[in-house]
């Protein structure tokens, strides 16, 4: 179905064309036939192909290895009604009530999760250096009206890290990379690059870049739509050639710049154990240590939450009647703003 779907984007025209014919010559009009049509079109094509063009041909190389290509129904397909007995018709509805709860309660977790993360994070990073060393995970306690503790959970900071940073330039070497990052953040050359040195490992890893990336393009931050520059599209087109291949014709061979621009390299960074005890000293403030953090982001969580501490079961029950109500009465607020 999905190489049927790719055929269709690729001679439209022409598969019009022929079941217009079929129609008045009463031609029969096999999926083969538009299949060495679309290959034709697509070996034929004088402009740069896109992904969904390689995709054609990959998958009628496929075809040919005896995979078998059903034609697309036409129209969107009816669905049946699957009949549920009595039990199970209690067991959807169950499940359909379930889940409408819980995409509003998800809602709420997750937004007040990342709030919550990142609040802890920057007490956290006070917290750090002023002692200049690793603080153990923090406790939060909500207290009720007389002053008793109602709700309590932990913090978590995991001694593991997301390294993240801007794409970094060709050939450029990863160590005096990160050094000039955080130079670039407000850290002393010295202390950046003890930083770098004594934190980081570093195990460049090498790869190609996909084919839809060199063809098509890519998104960017804020979900922007980059296209391929004319440098990507060549190098994706011969790259492509080489996976269709099969030994019978002349394969363009890429230019020094053309395997540039289809090879990436990521740097591997790896922040080393205990990074928490040690990261302040490379840091002269407090902004300096949270814009270190800014690159290497730590992984953080709440848990181990213990809800109305102080109340019985039936107290507890009827809360979380309460916390579920309001939950569900906010949520429908702002659906209908």
């Amino acid at each position: 179905m999905v190489l049927c779907a790719i055929i269709r984007s690729v001679v439209t025209k022409e598969f019009l064309e022929i079941k217009k014919m079929s129609k008045s010559k009463k031609i029969t009009v096999k999926s083969d036939d538009v299949v060495k049509k679309a290959v034709q079109i697509v070996r034929g094509m004088s402009s740069l192909p896109r992904s969904s063009d390689v995709m054609a041909n990959l998958n009628k190389t496929l075809q040919q290895h005896g995979l078998q290509v059903t034609p697309q129904p036409k129209g969107k397909q009816d669905r049946w009604e699957m009949v549920l007995s009595p039990e199970m018709t209690t067991v959807a509805k169950n499940w359909v009530e379930a889940k409408t709860v819980y995409d509003s309660v998800l809602s709420r977790l997750e937004n007040t999760k990342a709030q919550l993360s990142e609040y802890a994070e920057g007490q956290m990073i006070d917290k750090i250096f002023e002692n200049k060393s690793r603080p153990s995970n923090p406790q939060i306690v909500i207290n009720d009206s007389d002053g008793k503790v109602d709700h309590q959970f932990i913090f978590i900071f995991q001694d593991k890290f997301k390294v993240e940073f801007k794409k970094m330039p060709e050939n450029a070497d990863p160590v005096d990379f990160f050094k000039g990052l955080f130079v670039s953040l407000g850290l002393s050359q010295s202390n950046a690059s003890d930083l770098v040195n004594n934190e980081l490992d570093f195990n460049p890893v090498t790869g190609i870049r996909s084919l839809s990336e060199l063809l098509d393009g890519h998104y960017g931050a804020g979900r922007e739509w980059f296209e391929s520059s004319i440098e990507e599209k060549t190098a994706g087109a011969k790259l492509s050639a080489l996976l269709m291949w099969d030994g019978t014709t002349h394969v363009e061979a890429l230019t020094p710049q053309e395997k540039a621009t289809v090879v990436k390299t990521d740097p591997g960074v790896v922040v080393k154990t205990d990074f928490y005890a040690r990261v302040a000293s490379y840091c002269e403030t407090a902004e300096q240590l949270s814009a270190v953090f800014a690159v290497i982001k730590p992984i953080a969580y709440p848990s181990h939450v213990k809800f109305a501490v102080g109340d019985s079961d039936v107290e507890r029950t009827q809360r979380k009647i309460s916390a579920a109500s309001d939950i569900m009465t906010r949520n429908n607020s702002d659906d209908t703003k």
